[in-house]
């Protein structure tokens, strides 16, 4: 990724802060269900991408270590993490007696 674009995404991500944390917390783990989808979608585009950047062979060992747990991997369990927390963090409803 070129620089300028990078910083266009970082300055998009920034903007986007308020946002997120006005967000009711079931929108946020609808939300990370959609971002762990797409990135269980996208993970061999983000492997080859990684793989071509660092001009690492398609049969080199740290395609499956490097690319992989530092890429989606990581993404995907830190996704599953917050979920997490964010569920402990939603009130359980109100039963009524009946």
């Amino acid at each position: 990724m070129h620089t300028e674009k990078l910083g266009e995404a970082l300055t998009r991500l920034d903007e986007r802060a308020t946002w997120w944390a006005q967000l009711p917390i079931k929108d946020k783990v609808q939300y990370l269900r959609e971002v762990q989808q797409l990135t269980l979608q996208n993970t061999e585009r983000w492997i080859e991408a990684g793989r071509t950047a660092k001009g690492l062979a398609a049969t080199s060992r740290l395609v499956g270590a490097e690319e992989w747990l530092g890429g989606p991997y990581a993404v995907a369990a830190w996704i599953t993490a917050r979920s997490r927390h964010f569920r402990r963090l939603t009130p359980a409803p109100i039963r009524s007696r009946t």
